[in-house]
């Protein structure tokens, strides 16, 4: 049985965009990506830094359970040399996050599906518009279009149309 998954990618270390599309080539190799988002130059969320982040989104196809898909996803994290702390969140070479599976909801310990914090970030939102354009994003029950018009994030999103 295959499952649709949507993956917010972002990077605000080193060539962002080149950082990447090296994480969708690596995602690519083990499962099939469907659609792949706009570039968006974005501000950092949820802490403070000089560096500005490239985020993007995309759909893949895949066999893999959540959980399985989760450890896949920070082994390229960890291939392309991201480094965890403790600490919340920090300046990265590489995030993979999950945004939806299916219409599964699922709260675990590792993970939870759809993302606790799509909502709240305006940059996730737009990716998922690009994803699923006026549809319903699974497991939200509302569209991208009427999760911006409730997000009080004001935070830069600007697309890149060089890449």
């Amino acid at each position: 049985m295959t499952h649709l998954a949507s993956i917010t990618l972002g990077s605000n270390i080193g060539n962002k965009i080149f950082n990447i599309k090296k994480a969708i080539d690596y995602v690519s190799k083990s499962v099939e990506v469907k659609r792949i988002s706009n570039y968006y130059e974005t501000e950092p969320w949820g802490y403070t830094s000089k560096n500005s982040f490239v985020n993007a989104g995309i759909i893949i196809e895949t066999i893999c359970p959540p959980a399985e898909l989760l450890v896949f996803l920070k082994q390229i994290e960890k291939k392309m040399g991201r480094v965890r702390t403790k600490r919340g969140y920090q300046d990265r070479i590489i995030d993979l996050d999950i945004m939806t599976f299916d219409h599964v909801k699922l709260n675990t310990i590792n993970l939870v599906i759809p993302h606790p914090k799509i909502a709240e970030r305006k940059f996730s939102i737009v990716i998922l518009k690009d994803l699923f354009f006026d549809e319903v994003i699974p497991g939200l029950n509302k569209s991208a279009q009427e999760l911006l018009h409730q997000c009080e994030d004001k935070l830069k999103v600007q697309m890149i149309n060089e890449v």
